[in-house]
């Protein structure tokens, strides 16, 4: 009998000190703040703008597993980062510090112009503020279209590799110049055997229902089928698989019907229904594009 550890994220515990980053200037406040760490902007010795988020250990309930098997994965993932446009690229992990370690990442677009001068003022662009910013929180069906194409080949890419993300969200996909690619890389680890023990983590509505363990790949193309869900109807996560009656007011409401199939066969209960890999989920993004071009 296999055991599952429930380990959901909690709020973190207040850290006050910038970490040690030598070659970074930090720049107050954090622009991002999780369960286990902070994001700051950061600015190298070339003056290159970058996101350098510190993970402390203080975080961890005591638990220092969690912490070690972030750590792991980070240095995991940052040698194949820069091997696929969908994913965001890793420049350096740091060694374990005194309670903490950090890592650099390339910097989001930002949502509006000028920041430099104000650097406070910097926000990322990912699909939480892009939704704000649509009409009725609902991205156009052949815009969602194009996002699912480049992040289920970067799923299958990270597949791939022997890895899974297991926090898939609209917060956690961010655009840069233009390209959405996969972020919030602290939960990524490798693919394990379906007999050996996982820790429950996640975002709920974005995790398959129980019994379903997560941190699967098949867990992976279920939360990214819902974050398709969230983009094209303007709905949350927990309203699916209803469709909002403004889509029948709003254009062709038939132009949503190639996205919907891709969008139910994806979020299928039974993982044996779903798309067997994020490549198969690809495809089908494919056809459904083809379809809304001969439309």
């Amino acid at each position: 009998m296999v055991s599952v550890s429930l380990s959901f994220p909690r709020v973190a515990a207040p850290v006050e000190d910038l970490p040690d980053t030598p070659d970074y200037k930090l720049f107050n406040p954090p622009f991002g703040e999780g369960a286990y760490g902070k994001v700051w902007l950061a600015r190298n010795t070339t003056g290159q703008w970058r996101a350098l988020k510190a993970v402390y250990l203080a975080n961890f309930d005591q638990n220092p597993d969690p912490y070690e098997r972030e750590f792991n994965g980070i240095k995991k993932y940052q040698p194949v980062s820069d091997k696929h446009p969908g994913l965001l690229r890793v420049e350096f992990v740091s060694e374990k510090q005194a309670g903490y370690f950090y890592y650099v990442m390339e910097l989001g677009d930002p949502l509006e112009p000028g920041w430099e001068q104000e650097p406070s003022t910097y926000k990322p662009r990912d699909l939480v503020s892009e939704r704000a910013r649509s009409h009725r929180r609902r991205l156009p069906v052949r815009e969602c279209v194009r996002i699912g194409l480049a992040l289920s080949d970067a799923l299958d890419f990270l597949h791939c590799q022997g890895l899974t993300h297991r926090d898939i969200k609209p917060q956690n996909i961010i655009f840069i110049n233009g390209q959405p690619k996969l972020a919030d890389l602290g939960l990524i680890t490798d693919i394990r055997p379906p007999d050996q023990e996982r820790t429950l983590v996640g975002t709920p509505g974005y995790m398959p229902p129980p019994p379903e363990r997560p941190g699967t790949p098949q867990a992976d193309i279920y939360a990214l089928g819902m974050v398709l869900y969230v983009l094209s109807t303007g709905r949350s996560a927990a309203y699916f698989p209803e469709i909002a009656t403004t889509l029948v007011e709003d254009g062709d409401p038939a132009d949503f019907f190639p996205l919907n199939t891709v969008i139910l066969k994806a979020c299928q209960p039974d993982p044996a229904q779903r798309y067997a890999s994020a490549a198969e989920m690809h495809r089908a993004l494919e056809k459904a594009r083809k379809e809304l071009e001969a439309g």
